[in-house]
């Protein structure tokens, strides 16, 4: 419970999905960008 490195690994997992989730977001607007340009092409 008191172990340094498992709070350690806690935390990283924290900064790893906050990453991830970010990433996810930012992929989600290139998503709709390709998106909006096929519309515009169709």
């Amino acid at each position: 419970m008191g172990d340094p490195q498992d709070f350690f690994d806690k935390d990283m997992k924290v900064k790893y999905s906050y990453y991830f989730l970010v990433l996810v977001r930012q992929s989600e607007r290139v998503w709709q960008k390709i998106e909006n340009c096929f519309m515009l092409l169709m």
